[in-house]
């Protein structure tokens, strides 16, 4: 359902970092990602790591529709996907 990331590219993540720590390079629970279905992107987060290399979320948005559902899923709906679908990923 959710579009893989393109060959060669990796997850760009986002958001401030602190001096004197690494920059984030790895999906954690309870950050927010961006997955793509085509060009709609799908706005995610509470996100969970599953034990099989599993993510889970919850779809709290779609850009640039703005709809409150897209192709099948809405806004409030659980989803499952893999890493190599992470297009984006921020902490809060």
């Amino acid at each position: 359902m959710f579009t893989k990331r393109a060959n060669g590219r990796s997850i760009t993540f986002v958001g401030s970092h602190s001096p004197g720590r690494e920059f984030k390079n790895s999906i954690e629970d309870g950050d927010s990602v961006v997955l793509h279905i085509g060009h709609e992107s799908v706005l995610v987060n509470n996100i969970s790591l599953l034990p099989n290399n599993g993510i889970t979320g919850i779809v709290y948005g779609f850009e640039p529709s703005v709809a409150l559902e897209f192709n099948g899923i809405k806004i409030g709906d659980i989803v499952n996907f893999k890493e190599e679908h992470v297009i984006s990923c921020s902490s809060h």
